[in-house]
């Protein structure tokens, strides 16, 4: 049994103005009279914050129709190791009315200029947490190897998740004006007697590193990074060649902030209509926008680097995702910004497969939620309304099917429903004789905006993202879609007109103005790898690291100039 010592108090700034004079000096006097505790790496740090006196006769007084929420405990190590599993547990009390909406715990190490050095959110909702029979939260984190050697003040924040409350007020003494509350100090330390050998890395190659054996269970090639590619990604990062290497460290970066940000999957989903709500609509889908990402980020750097603290947060991502999201409230925007997002996900879960954080428990419980909640969220059966040009009557498909099409091929891959798999590819067939004309123009997203065409540009790109996704993902699984000659010609023209705007057929653009051109050409990433074009190769050079928000984020990092048979 570890060592237990006890850290009573603050000792870091005056109590709040509600505390009478009577809380002021017992709360001094217990500082002065706390003895100072030297903890080995095996020890618990236990804190036990002082109790706010409020009185009870004045303007600040309280009654049980306000929330009292007090932290009681918190137990940590006394020591962190970087790289080693950390556990931090704390008890929490309310003698007022139950919190309403959701609140998330966060723990923080700062630095002695107060700056946020690390913060690890709780996968917990505090009111949930309050309701329950034991008002306690346990969470295990991973310590980045970013966060250095040294001492740090341990710290407890609970907040909106989106963000558009203050902080929530505790119980407790020695608030700080960001409405955090600092408990004590705690050491991180680069390794210990219980994990000898660790060292703090900003990269994890050599390559050497055993990284698992992921592999699909549809097809051993993979979903939509192969097992081939992984290896090519991982020699060409080990060599530093470009364009790789430079997005690789990009990658990185995000995730080392990955690795301290804590899953939030709603328990429904639900996206208002972008051009109705556009605020609301970007609330609403941050959740599995960056979720997936993280998830996706995460399972690409344990396979370049084999190191599992990678693999670790991104089945934590992917295991939250599976057991709390329950119901898909299929209206307005939420089957596109789904299809759009999560396909990612599944992504990061097939690179995962093998890992030994990503247990076949987390895995069978994915592919169960998958088959049932997730596949109600494609988009790929939806019928477009008739588009500028033609005829009432005739169904067409917009982007909308195409990324619906990429999310269920991804499930059909992922879960070996070869039914699934083969209905997307008839469906991707389909979509492509619809959308592309003769000349290799999308006409249905080209003359967009009230067909004007003036965003035509930026949803032709919109609509070949998806296609090229979908023609990798099968590509990968024996279905060759990129030999179609209605593709190919869009290839062609999609990449011309955003080199030269000035010759997109529905809409006047100047050759100079390269608005949102970064984000739009990530797909001539994949696309460029099996067909040769001048055109994508001169914009691919302009704008790498090509970034977008769908899907896939990292394309320089996993395919440019990477050609993979």
């Amino acid at each position: 049994m570890p060592h237990i010592l006890v850290a009573d108090g603050d000792g870091f700034t005056l109590p709040r103005k509600v505390m009478v004079l009577s809380s002021l000096l017992i709360t001094l006097l217990s500082l002065l009279l706390q003895p100072q505790a030297h903890a080995s790496s095996e020890s618990i740090l236990r804190f036990t914050p002082t109790p706010l006196v409020l009185d009870t006769a004045g303007e600040t007084t309280r009654t049980t129709s306000e929330p009292r929420v007090a932290l009681q405990t918190l137990e940590i190590p006394a020591v962190l190791a970087i790289g080693m599993p950390l556990t931090i547990a704390s008890t929490w009390s309310d003698d007022g009315a139950p919190l309403d909406s959701r609140w998330e715990v966060v723990y923080q190490l700062r630095n002695s200029d107060t700056s946020v050095a690390v913060e690890f959110v709780s996968a917990a909702n505090l009111p949930d947490v309050l309701l329950a029979d034991a008002s306690s939260v346990s969470d295990e984190f991973w310590l980045s190897p970013e966060v250095g050697a040294g001492s740090y003040t341990l710290s407890v924040l609970v907040r909106d998740p989106a963000g558009e409350r203050s902080p929530l007020a505790l119980v407790i003494v020695s608030v700080q004006p960001d409405g955090s509350y600092p408990l004590g100090s705690v050491e991180v330390a680069v390794g210990n007697a219980a994990a000898p050998g660790l060292t703090a890395h900003k990269t994890y190659l050599p390559l050497s590193a055993s990284a698992g054996n992921a592999t699909s269970v549809f097809n051993s090639t993979g979903v939509f990074i192969s097992t081939a590619r992984v290896q090519a990604i991982r020699q060409a990062v080990s060599d530093r060649r470009a364009p790789n290497y430079a997005a690789y460290e990009r990658l990185l970066y995000e995730c080392n902030n990955a690795m301290r940000t804590a899953p939030n999957p709603p328990r429904t989903l639900y996206v208002p209509p972008f051009y109705e709500n556009p605020d609301g609509h970007g609330r609403a889908k941050e959740a599995v926008k960056n979720d997936s990402n993280n998830a996706y980020a995460l399972a690409l750097c344990y396979r370049i680097t084999g190191n599992e603290s990678f693999a670790q947060a991104g089945a934590r991502v992917i295991s939250a995702w599976s057991t709390t999201l329950t119901k898909m409230d299929t209206r307005d925007d939420t089957t596109l910004v789904f299809s759009y997002h999560f396909p990612s996900m599944i992504f990061a879960a097939d690179l995962l497969r093998g890992a030994p954080p990503y247990t076949t428990a987390i895995d069978q419980r994915f592919v169960t939620f998958l088959k049932t909640t997730a596949l109600q969220g494609s988009s790929m059966n939806t019928v477009s309304r008739v588009g500028c040009g033609y005829k009432s009557g005739v169904q067409l498909t917009n982007n909308w099917s195409d990324w619906g099409t990429v999310l269920a091929m991804s499930i059909g891959v992922f879960t070996a429903d070869t039914q699934l798999y083969a209905e997307s590819v008839q469906k991707w067939r389909s979509n492509v004789s619809i959308q592309i004309d003769d000349q290799g123009n999308l006409p249905i997203e080209g003359r967009r905006n009230n067909c004007s065409g003036d965003t035509g540009l930026h949803y032709t790109n919109y609509a070949m993202q998806p296609l090229t996704i979908a023609a990798e993902i099968a590509y990968n699984n024996g279905t060759d879609l990129y030999q179609d000659q209605r593709y190919q010609r869009a290839i062609h023209r999609t990449a011309e007109v955003d080199r030269y705007p000035s010759r997109f057929p529905f809409a006047r653009h100047n050759d100079s103005e390269y608005v949102d051109t970064r984000y739009k050409v990530a797909w001539l990433e994949v696309a460029r790898n099996h067909t040769a074009d001048a055109n994508a190769d001169w914009l691919l050079e302009q704008f790498r690291p090509v970034v977008t928000t769908e899907v896939i984020r990292y394309a320089t990092v996993t395919h440019g100039n990477l050609q993979v048979r």
